[in-house]
């Protein structure tokens, strides 16, 4: 996979990672493990803004913080910021994002 491939790749998961990691006004923690349906994204979430994500295999020390209902992810060799929607049921849905919904597999 081309470095640019890898970028825009990386770029749509971590929106959908983003949004996922967002929370409604519930006051949950959004610390944990997501994972999309397939299998291919995983983001972790950690204490103190912290997150690595994996995509494909190529995992990412990158930061997070969460605004609202919105989980805004940071990662190196990206230009900006990954959003993520938090839904109601704590799962993350990344805008724009090709890899789809993630649930909380790990707490």
């Amino acid at each position: 996979m081309s470095a640019r491939m890898r970028a825009v790749a990386f770029q749509i998961a971590a929106v959908v990672v983003l949004a996922a990691l967002s929370t409604s006004c519930g006051g949950s923690s959004i610390q944990g493990t997501y994972t999309n349906a397939t299998g291919i994204a995983t983001l972790d979430v950690k204490s103190g803004g912290e997150a690595s994500f994996s995509l494909m295999g190529e995992k990412l020390a990158c930061t997070y913080k969460q605004e609202k209902a919105k989980l805004l992810l940071t990662c190196p060799g990206q230009t900006g910021t990954l959003e993520m929607t938090i839904q109601d049921d704590g799962s993350l849905t990344p805008v724009g994002g090709f890899i789809g919904n993630m649930k909380k597999s790990k707490s």
